[in-house]
């Protein structure tokens, strides 16, 4: 009987707890918006439909003013009715606003199929969700009589005839015509970067920086953008990152000083990749400790031995910051263009890295256009079929290092991969090579590795050196005052660059080695005058652009500092040698920018709602903040020591009028 009895009871009290309906259909809702999708596909369909509706309303805003000036359209589009088009319900006009939204993407903007796809996915999506599903389906009509609408606007005939307009084009233009990704970078190109960088800004220059005895804020700067790049470069390809990934990488991730396994113990880093993309960060991943831990060993091809290069980044980036590196320091940090590092700063904008790899690639004679993205790719293809012997990857090890998830869908690796192994092996442009490769023999040509030496080929070889060394001669020569000391470190110079490898290809460096030597030693001459290099670790750290109070950060660096920042000591406590002389064009403006508000704030008696009240709807805008201060307090201003504008101006005037009159006479005659 007792178990009886609790069986009802528990019977009761789950009747008791079952929700109603209201509250299932707003749980089921929930879970949908959570989880329907992914948060970045969710934020990429906002984005189309926030540029979509953007685009709408450009059109609408247009016709309206035409129409206020009596313009008469003969299309019969009511520009009120328009503008209601993607509202709730929809109107015999939303089918027409989809197709001007495509027709500027697509044809205006220049943009492909898979824009147009994805435009059109989200507006689909978001009739079929409008009043449950009313407007869900394959089928379109419109009522011409009463406006009503039944079906998906997004899948009318006059959509789906677009579209294939659009797919026809894109067919049309052939695929290696239309395709989007990034043109890869081959090993090759990598290392004629590598090698401009590194004739640019040679290894003494490095090392003349890290001893102290340049100084000099120009040389320091260019040793900074020059490590930091061949860090970047190397670091990229032979990690396949992300850029953001990448970005995202801080002193933390790292651990130095590793060893391999026995019996050779071979040295090494390890990079932690916590910030993975893809699969490692998918809802429910449970991760195995050595999951994301990369081992990081020196590598034969030294344009990408990120052993070698990102070592010296940080011993770079450690010698200007001035300090030991803390675990959230980013490891590419943002860096201003007078030399000051922010390690606490992540690189928020895409330009800085795509405009250095763009100028290296420039300066190495390369032609081609390459993205972020082309380090990833070309990384890729070239662990996967360019690399020699041994050095090549399995597409599993491929797959694992570039993070690609076990499920992702076959092309999107292949479009890595096998766009160029097909071209290759179809290919016959270099028929007329004298090394032919024949590669429909073997997978990338690895029959023609265990070929022997032909009489031709050793032929060839001997030519090509004995070439070279009568241009060595010949220029010897023609400058006996080149020393037998400044050939040899030249010679090395070229050796490390090719990571100690002899082609008969890399030769002829040795000739612009030679003449890049003499026209420095003629036309390479430092100024005096040149101002040094900042402090180290001396920053004022800057302010968000975006966010509440932003002032009170500003006072809170004038009278505390920010130690997470960088700023251990308060601005307000600086010795005058950290913003004047060599600093005042480093730390002295932006000291003084701070100071001016952190004075206003304290005049106003440090009350956060007068001075808003005092600066309403700029307390937000520290730039447009200065320059109200300024013109508030006048007497604050900084003054010429030429004078104001004003009167430079009436100097100037006066001088033209009276050339041989001085201001010194004037004060002699008194």
């Amino acid at each position: 009987m007792p178990k009886a009895k609790t069986k009802k009871t528990s019977k009761l009290t789950a009747e008791k707890n079952i929700p109603s309906l209201d509250e299932l259909n707003q749980a089921g809702a929930k879970t949908r918006e959570d989880h329907g999708q992914a948060g970045k596909t969710k934020k990429n369909y906002n984005g189309y439909l926030e540029r979509g509706d953007k685009i709408l309303a450009g059109i609408v805003q247009a016709r309206k003013a035409a129409e206020k000036e009596g313009k008469v359209f003969s299309d019969g589009v009511v520009s009120s009715e328009l503008a209601k088009a993607f509202d709730n319900p929809p109107n015999k006009w939303s089918s027409k606003a989809l197709e001007l939204i495509l027709i500027q993407k697509c044809i205006h903007e220049g943009c492909g199929k898979s824009t147009m796809d994805g435009m059109h996915a989200v507006y689909a999506k978001r009739w079929d969700e409008m009043d449950g599903e009313k407007y869900a389906g394959e089928t379109y009509h419109c009522d011409e009589k009463t406006g009503i609408i039944t079906g998906n606007p997004a899948r009318s005939h006059l959509i789906n005839t677009f579209r294939q307009v659009i797919k026809t084009r894109e067919a049309a233009k052939g695929v290696e015509a239309t395709r989007n990704h990034a043109e890869a970078m081959t090993v090759e190109d990598i290392e004629a970067m590598i090698a401009w960088s590194e004739n640019t800004c040679p290894k003494s220059a490095v090392d003349s920086v890290l001893s102290g005895s340049d100084q000099n804020a120009k040389d320091v700067m260019l040793v900074i953008e020059h490590t930091f790049l061949r860090g970047f470069l190397s670091s990229e390809f032979k990690h396949m990152y992300r850029n953001n990934e990448l970005c995202k990488l801080q002193y933390g991730n790292l651990t130095w000083n590793c060893r391999g396994l026995a019996p050779d113990f071979v040295e090494h880093f390890k990079v932690h990749l916590e910030n993975r993309k893809g699969w490692q960060k998918k809802a429910g991943y449970d991760a195995h400790p050595t999951d994301n831990h990369y081992d990081i060993y020196p590598q034969p091809v030294h344009a990408m031995d990120m052993h070698y290069h990102l070592p010296v980044w940080m011993k770079v980036y450690r010698h200007v910051l001035g300090r030991d590196f803390e675990c959230d320091d980013f490891v590419f940090p943002y860096f201003s263009v007078n030399g000051t590092i922010q390690p606490k700063q992540e690189i928020q904008s895409h330009d800085m890295i795509q405009s250095l790899i763009q100028e290296a690639a420039a300066a190495a004679g390369l032609t081609k256009i390459f993205t972020t993205h082309s380090l990833r790719r070309g990384g890729a293809q070239y662990r996967f079929m360019w690399a020699e012997g041994k050095q090549r990857w399995s597409l599993t090890i491929v797959r694992w290092w570039g993070g690609w998830a076990e499920d992702e869908r076959v092309d999107t690796l292949m479009k890595y991969l096998m766009d160029s192994l097909q071209s290759y092996e179809t290919g016959h442009g270099n028929a007329l090579c004298p090394l032919r490769l024949e590669p429909a023999k073997s997978f990338m040509s690895d029959h023609s590795l265990d070929q022997p030496v032909t009489v031709n080929n050793f032929r060839c070889f001997t030519e090509a050196m004995m070439g070279a060394n009568q241009r060595v001669i010949d220029m010897l020569c023609s400058a006996p005052e080149l020393s037998l000391a400044h050939m040899r470190q030249m010679s090395l110079a070229d050796t490390e660059a090719q990571g100690n490898t002899l082609q008969p290809s890399h030769i002829s460096r040795t000739d612009q080695s030679m003449e890049r030597l003499l026209v420095e030693k003629h036309c390479r001459q430092k100024s005096t005058k040149e101002r040094s290099a900042p402090i180290p670790g001396v920053i004022v750290p800057d302010i968000p652009k975006h966010g509440e109070d932003l002032f009170l950060a500003v006072v809170k660096q004038w009278e505390e500092g920010d130690p997470s920042q960088g700023l251990v000591m308060p601005l307000k406590d600086w010795p005058v040698e950290w913003y004047t002389g060599n600093m005042r064009l480093v730390t002295g403006t932006k000291r003084s920018n701070r100071k001016l508000i952190a004075e206003e704030y304290e005049r106003l008696g440090r009350s956060n709602d007068a001075f808003k009240a005092a600066y309403p709807r700029i307390y937000n805008n520290l730039t447009k903040l200065y320059a109200a201060i300024r013109a508030r307090n006048p007497g604050r201003a900084r003054k010429s020591k030429n004078g104001s504008r004003e009167e430079r101006e009436h100097e100037r005037k006066r001088q033209k009028k009276h050339p041989d009159t001085h201001e010194g006479s004037e004060d002699e005659g008194e």
